[in-house]
This record gives C-alpha cells, structure tokens and sequence, in this order.
C-alpha cells in the first residue's frame, strides 16, 4: 500500500499530463507522482531537493533529444526558495514549463498557511517580472476570477482544458508556467467541518446495477473515494461517502451509472445507528492492570487516524499512572498509503528506543489487512506473544481505483500467514462491514478495536481511563464513547454483536420468491441448492428488468 493523493485532491487532475511528456516532479505531495502510471502522470525523471526543482534540467537538456520539460511544484515550495529555481532556469534559457499547484497550503506537512504566500495575480505578476515568457492558470472555478486584475496576457482557463493549455505553453521557447488555482482538499475538508467554508449541497452515487465495473471514473479523477467492490454480480464502483471531499472529477467518467442528489429541505433522516451501550452493560475486562512493560503497534492507511489513535492510547496510559514512549512513522505525505504507530506503556519509567523491535510486539492492532500482512511489520510478531485484532476489510489502493485490471490479493493466504505469526486467542474481523452497520460509517473503526483489544485483556487499561482520553481529544466524544464501547461488547459476545450490525435484507440478498422459481422449474432446471437459488435470483432479477416472457 503506498501513499496516494487525497479524495478530491487537486494534485489529482493537476498532475495529469500526456503520456511521454518528460516530468519532475516536485517535493511532499508532489513527490508521489514517482510511484504513479506514466501514461496519466508523465515520464517522471526523478526529484530534487526543496528549491532546486528544474535545476537537473539546466544541466541535462543539452545532452538529451527531448526539448521541453514540465516541472510540479507547490505555491509552498515556490514561496520558500523554489523562486530561486525559476529564477536560475530563466537565466538559463531551458525550455521548461513549471506547473505550480496554488492550494493555499503547506498540506505535506499539515496544512500550515504559507509564509509570505501571494494570491495568484500576484503570483503570475511576479514570475513575469523574473523573465517568465508566458503565464496561464487554470481553475475549477474560474468564475472565480471574474473582475480580477490580470497581468496582461495571462487567461483564466478551466481545469478540463490543463492538457492543452500545457501543449501550449510547451510551444513557447525558455520558461512558461501554469498557476492551477484549487485549494488543498484536506483543508478544505476542515473548513467545512468547522463552518468555515459551504459544503456542496449535493452527493454523488453509482447505480451499481448499471455500473460495469469499466473504472474509467476512477481512472478520470484518480480519486481514492471511487471505490471498486465485489459483488454478486461482478465487479463494480461505489463511491465511499465518509471520505468523499465532493470535488466531482468522478463525473466526468463516460458512464450512464452516476447519480447526482441534492437533499431535500426536510429534515434529514438519521444514519443507521445501534442503541447505545452503557458501561454498566459491558463487563469488567479480564486484566485492568499492567504490571509489565508492553509495546503496542497499530497500523492502518494514512488520513484513517491511526496517528490520533496513537495518542488517544498514550493519554489513556497517562490517565491510568503509566509511562508511556510513542513513535509515528508517516514517511511521506501518507493519505492511502501505510501508517504506523508504535506506543510503549510500562509500570516503571521505560529506556531505550521508542521503536518496537522484532519479535518485541505484545499487541498488534491493524485496521487495514494489507498493511498489518506486510512483512516489514510481521517481523515484530512472536506467535508466543503477540495477541492481534486485524480488520479483514478489502479497502483498495490507489492502484486499484486506477486501474480495473489490479485486484485485491487474496485474503486467504494473507490471513493464514498472519495466523502462524499471532497468538491463537487474537481476534480477526471484518471490523468496516461492523462499524457501518453500527454506525452509518466506518470512521469509528480505530476506537472499536481499541474496544476490542482493551476487553480481551491484550491491553491491560482501565476503560474508564480509555474514555477520558477520549473526552480529552474533544472529537465527537459521545460517537467515540460508542465505539469503543461496542468494541469491548464484540470481544465478549462477538456473535451479539455481528447480529446488531447486520444490513437489512435486499433485493439482492433475500431469497428468490415462488414465482421465480416456478419460472425454473417450469423450463427444467434445478431448482434445489445454490445452482437452483442463483438461477431463480437471475430469473427474479430478468423479470423485474422486463417481464415474465424475457426471463424464461
């Protein structure tokens, strides 16, 4: 699993560009172009440091057949030394176009303002003032720009046109630029959490009865939140609502099966929720004590809140008078891509590394299979000592969503290899389809297996101590008090509660009626066993489609 763009990320159309193109890429966010298809992305030549981008090109094009370049680069980095860089291809006379992503953020690092950060008039002003010989901007709003103050000969384009505005500038000799003008999705995401921004009062949807699983929406807007799925009836595509950051490239995908909604102005009807638990329903956890040192890792994909879970876990050990040493390992920019955490609790003040070591993992706690499955984290296991609670739930990669022909690995093999390197009493599940019948949403996931984990004895805490953490962090505490409380119900009577999260029935999971299978038996095929109920599903779905004559 490696890192990917956000849902609705402007990096996501920005950096799309003809195939053969030469690209460079850029720093943080930009760097994960490397591991993306050159077909959508360019041939990525490599990256340089923090305000050298489009230096190597200074010094590599004499001596290459191609005569144009296109560098990415962040407004961030531009404003902090990345400036310099234009300044030196200018001098240079290469003929290069830097493409510099105007999101208003430092998003790599966490979304800090930009110091010294220029609007984009400003902005275009100044590099034409440094030798830049054309300017243009693209948007996905341009409306935007209505009555803004333009250098003269920069126009305002819409982000479709980006693959011929950049064939354009291309054919300007020395040094172009194209400012594309969208804000970070993740910030303005928070925006709108904290009121501080309009959410769009409308949602996309996919018939998946219409959808044929093509993935050319996931392949329009590289979008994380366009989710393939198995189905009865094959592959499709379901857009993930919890993560979905309403940017809309999905649309442009040539499918028949999207459905946008616009909700009504009644009020909206309550997400599915189970009935709330309280402490006095839950038992007492068979260890509340810790009397030895222990090390915990979790694990799950990066923008899930692994890293929040993290600290929620510390606070918990603080709160219940333990030591606690803590290590997050986030590499680069990580939404979609492998996050880790290690948290080291003990009785007594605690030396050496924060860093679990192999074989060193008391309890392992993976939200997602293919990072927990990963070898570079099962090296921690010891089948003698590490208890884990690992979620089953398929969440696809970024790979995936692009590409329709890259499938799930199998969960089989990965599982059986997990289960020689844990504990026999540790706890699999697929805690996703849990949390969502629970709840209307798997963004409660990391609290539930923390639940789950605290109520098996694995993670000797205080309950009591877990929920002040929770209170502590102050986000969506009473939701949270749920989960985890949920959680600790499943490790008790796990059977209790996959019945309280299980989907009402559907069409296309309830049993075929008589008439359908009167359909079957009278054009003489089976009709018991699992060939019998599927013929007469089909022949029930056939005659809702068009009528009894079109099924047989």
């Amino acid at each position: 699993r490696t890192p990917y763009f956000c849902s609705g990320c402007p990096h996501n159309r920005s950096t799309a560009t003809p195939g053969g193109s030469l690209v460079a890429a850029g720093i943080g966010c930009h760097t994960l172009v490397v591991f993306m298809d050159p077909e959508r992305v360019g041939d990525v030549i490599g990256f340089t440091q923090m305000g050298g981008e489009g230096a190597a090109w200074i010094g590599m094009s004499p001596f290459v057949s191609e005569d144009h370049l296109v560098q990415n680069l962040g407004d961030g980095t531009y404003h902090h030394s990345g400036s310099l860089a234009v300044r030196a291809a200018v001098a240079a006379g290469v003929n290069v176009t830097y493409r510099i992503l105007c999101n208003g953020a430092v998003a790599m690092t966490g979304g800090q303002d930009i110091v010294g950060g220029m609007p984009v008039p400003r902005l275009a002003a100044e590099l034409l003032a440094e030798g830049v010989a054309k300017v243009a901007i693209t948007t996905e709003d341009p409306s935007r720009y209505a009555g803004a103050r333009l250098p003269d000969g920069v126009r305002v384009h819409h982000r479709d046109d980006l693959e011929s505005v950049l064939a354009d500038l291309a054919a300007v000799p020395g040094v172009t630029a194209l400012l594309n003008d969208q804000e970070c999705a993740t910030e303005l995401r928070r925006k709108r959490k904290r009121g501080l921004a309009a959410t769009p009062n409308r949602a996309s949807f996919i018939n998946e009865r219409v959808c044929e699983g093509c993935g050319d929406c996931g392949a329009k807007s590289n979008c994380l939140s366009v989710q393939p799925v198995e189905t009865e009836f094959g592959r499709k595509t379901r857009i993930h609502q919890a993560s979905c950051n309403k940017d809309f490239s999905c649309f442009d995908g040539d499918c028949p099966s999207f459905i946008e909604v616009t909700p009504g102005s009644g009020r909206p009807r309550a997400a599915r929720t189970a009935g709330e638990l309280a402490v006095s329903d839950l038992p007492e956890p068979p260890v509340t004590l810790l009397d030895r040192p222990i090390g915990v890792r979790l694990m799950g994909i990066g923008g899930t809140g692994i890293v929040t879970t993290a600290q929620v876990l510390a606070v918990a050990a603080t709160n219940a008078g333990l030591f606690v040493r803590g290590l997050d390992q986030l590499g680069l920019s990580q939404k979609g891509g492998a996050v880790i955490s290690d948290v080291r609790i003990s009785p007594e003040s605690i030396e050496g590394t924060n860093a679990i070591g192999p074989g060193e993992c008391d309890v392992y706690v993976g939200a997602d299979l293919l990072v927990a499955t990963a070898p570079t984290n099962l090296v921690l296991t010891d089948a003698g000592r590490t208890w884990a609670v690992v979620s089953t739930t398929r969440t696809p990669t970024g790979s995936m969503v692009a590409d329709p022909a890259v499938t799930f690995p199998g969960v089989d093999p990965l599982m059986a290899d997990l289960s020689t390197r844990v504990r026999p009493d540790s706890v699999i599940l697929d805690a996703r389809a849990i949390t969502e019948g629970l709840f209307g949403s798997d963004q409660l996931t990391n609290t539930f297996l923390l639940g789950v984990a605290v109520q098996s004895g694995a993670l000797p805490l205080p309950p009591a101590a877990v929920e002040d953490a929770l209170s502590q962090n102050g986000v969506a505490v009473e939701a949270n008090h749920q989960a985890f409380r949920w959680g600790r119900r499943y490790a008790a009577v796990p059977d209790a509660v996959v019945a309280a999260a299980a989907p009402p029935p559907s069409r296309s999971t309830r049993a075929a009626g008589t008439t359908a299978y009167g359909l079957v038996r009278a054009a003489g095929l089976p009709t018991d066993g699992e060939l019998g109920e599927l013929i007469a599903r089909r022949a029930e779905e056939l005659t809702a489609y068009q009528d009894p004559d079109y099924a047989r």
